[in-house]
Parts: structure tokens; sequence; C-alpha cells
């Protein structure tokens, strides 16, 4: 009995970018790995739960369909392609949940709920049978006994002719071949040659449904239908774009449980997902307080009064110098700077004892030379006067940054 008696989810060697995530769930699943990189990318924004799922997702598929994934080593349990999907499924589900209770109906809550919902009616249209997978589910989770690797292939060997069968040891009989000579069976035989075997068609080639159409015209209709309320509610506001994006999300969500019964409706997948990337966007900068600033921008505060507030970036590059400060000596200066996305740079007076908190969720963090990547980078730290003082002024430098790299070093 060999491995290959069922279908396994496994990174291609092929389309990956990072690890193969999305290209091999894209491939399974038939949805374009970018759609899947944009969903993500939306979770990872939203609270950092794209990358507790993207690294789950690489540690439970394999990268052959024959090979063993480290989680599968780990608990001596191979699992198959739906059995994999159920558990990223329900990990997926239970950080949704956890960010819905903790957050509320913030921005971030909104955007994960609206990738679950659209990976619920994505799966609703190809057919996937809830009912069943609840009913299967101890089985799914309990995997398949860990069988051996697959042994090398011996390059140098000469591998044996298409059609022929290299020779068993002596002493040992072909099983196979003597049933089908008892049974009177034919060989296989290969197809005349110059009448190649005619592809069957694709699965889901079928005419292209209207409901994609119909679908996104009632999307642009349901947004324009919400300018009224939005000029009487919110005139010219951020909240306004919510709202517009909102009902046409709603709408694509609707036309995607429709196709599963009415048809397959292309495209609407990678629609919901690009709205709601741009409605987690249109959400942070609604809800982004006052001060906070976008594009290239720097902060050069002169007195110690003021340098004790803020300083918030959306997106884009900043440079936050502070060495124009009035430094007293004992004196503590707390400084906080936040981002969203983008870069930067912390500049800090050499006579100043600086006590770094930085963290980032996903980028590089430098502190004095010393970087620390990756996702969840933190660094807390003591930066000492250069020269020495009795009583060092203290700068007390908080950093908080999603997607971004960021640098502090003496000035």
């Amino acid at each position: 009995m060999t491995q290959e008696r069922y279908v396994r989810l496994a990174r291609p060697g092929e389309g990956r970018i990072i690890a193969g995530v999305c290209a091999g769930l894209g491939a399974h699943v038939g949805v374009d790995p970018v759609v899947l990189r944009v969903a993500f990318a939306v979770l990872t924004l939203a609270g950092g739960q794209g990358i507790v799922l993207y690294v789950v997702a690489a540690l439970l598929m394999p990268s052959d369909q024959r090979r063993t994934a480290p989680i599968e080593q780990m608990l001596r349990r191979r699992y198959d392609a739906g059995g994999a999907l159920v558990i990223l499924g329900g990990l997926l589900a239970l950080l949704t949940l956890v960010t819905a209770i903790g957050h509320g109906f913030s921005g971030n809550a909104l955007a994960e709920v609206t990738v679950f919902a659209l990976v619920v009616l994505v799966a609703h249209a190809r057919k996937v049978d809830f009912a069943e997978i609840a009913r299967t589910l101890p089985e799914r989770l309990q995997g398949h006994p860990l069988e051996p690797e697959p042994p090398a292939v011996d390059l140098a060997k000469p591998a044996p002719a298409p059609g022929r069968q290299e020779p068993l040891p002596e002493g040992m009989v072909d099983l196979a071949l003597l049933g089908e000579r008892r049974r009177g069976t034919p060989p296989p035989e290969s197809p005349p040659a110059g009448k190649p075997e005619k592809p069957g068609r694709p699965h889901g080639c079928g005419p292209k449904s209207r409901l994609t159409t119909v679908t996104l015209l009632g999307a642009a209709a349901a947004a324009a239908a919400m300018i009224p309320v939005v000029n009487a509610q919110d005139p010219g506001g951020a909240y306004g774009a919510n709202m517009m994006l909102a009902a046409a999300l709603a709408v694509v969500g609707l036309g995607l449980l429709v196709g599963g019964w009415a048809g397959r409706p292309r495209g609407l997948a990678t629609t919901g997902t690009l709205l709601t990337l741009s409605l987690l966007t249109s959400t942070a900068v609604a809800e982004a307080p006052g001060g906070t600033r976008y594009g290239d921008v720097q902060w050069r505060p002169v007195d110690a009064t003021g340098a004790g507030q803020t300083y918030r970036l959306a997106v884009g590059s900043g440079r936050l110098d502070l060495t124009s400060l009035p430094l007293a000596p004992g004196r503590r200066i707390p400084v906080e700077a936040v981002v969203l996305a983008g870069s930067l740079k912390v500049i800090v007076p050499d006579g100043a004892r600086v006590e770094v908190n930085g963290e980032t969720l996903f980028g590089d963090l430098t502190v004095d030379g010393r970087i620390s990547g990756g996702p969840g980078a933190k660094a807390v730290t003591v930066l000492e006067p250069v020269r020495a003082v009795a009583d060092p002024p203290v700068i007390e430098l908080r950093i908080r940054a999603r997607v971004a790299d960021v640098e502090v070093r003496r000035g």
C-alpha cells in the first residue's frame, strides 16, 4: 500500500514567494494566489493574525505530496488536504472570534470578520459540505498513521523504459501479472500513434456566468445609493467611504453565496478581497487619532514639555530628531512613536540615557546598530550616555509599529 492513497495539501516548488503557502492553497482550492496573499496581508495589518496563520500553514503543509510536514513529524500523524484545510479554517475562526470579542466593532475586527465571511462564502461556492465536515471532524483531526518517507531515487541508476518494469529478484513472482494471465485480461495498450487523447475539460470551465456582471453592477449601485446618506450624516468624512465600501462588499458577499447554487461567479472572490483591503485602509484612516501624519514627515522638538506627546505616522517615512531638546540633569522625558506602515528613524542625543521599549509586528527593529528582525521583533534596552554624566537626563522612548522598519541611533 503506497502513501499516495489520499490527496495532500502541499507547497509547490514553483510560484512561491516566501514558503509557497498561498501557491499551494490556491492550486488546491482554485483561487488565484494573489488573492490569498492580499487576504493574509489584510489579516496581518488587522492584528497580526495573518502571520500566525501563515506560519501554522507552512508547518502543516509538506514541501511535496510524498513528504511529511514538521507538524506531522511532531504528532506522528499525516493529514490529507481536507484535514489540513479544516485545521486552518478552525484556527482562522478562533482568531477571528478572539479579535471580535476583544476589539468589538473596531476596524480590525470588521476586517477579520469580513475575510472570514469571504472564506466561508468561497467554500460554499466550491460545494463544500459543512455538515459532512462536522460529522467527520474527529476522523479528520485524527489524521492518518505516519508512514516512512519514500526512499531516495538513485540518479545514477537508469530508469526503466516506459511501459516496462524492472525484473524481479530471483525467486519472486509478479502476482499482478499472474492474476492477469489467469483471468485472461489483456495488457494495457498505449494509444495509437498520431491520435493523442483529447484532454478533458478542466473543472469549472463552463460558460461564463452572468452572475459576476450582475453582482458587480449591484455592488456599484449599492455604493451609489449610500451617497445621499453619506452627504447627510458624514459629508467629506472618512466614515462615508466606509459606508459605501461596506454596502458594496455586502452585495459581493451575497453574489458569492448565490454563486454556490446558480453558477461560478468568477472574479468575485478577488473583488471581495480588494474591497476588504480598501475597507481596512479606510477604517484605519477614519479611526486614526488626531495629529496622525502621512507621507514624509520630520519632527524636531525643541522643548522638553512638547516632546512628551505621541508622534503618529499612518503610512510613510518618518524622522524623529530629539537632539535639540534642552535636557536638564535628572529629568525624565517620555516620548512615544506609533507607526502603521512605512519606516521611522529616531535620533537621540549623546548626553542622555535612553530607555528603549520598541516593538514592531512585521519588520526590522534596529537599536544602536543591533538588529532584531522577523515577525514580532522586540527590543527592551538602555543606551547609556556617550560621555559620563553624574545625573544624566533620561528619555523614555516607547515605539509601537505594525508593518515598518524602525531605527534608533545616536545623533
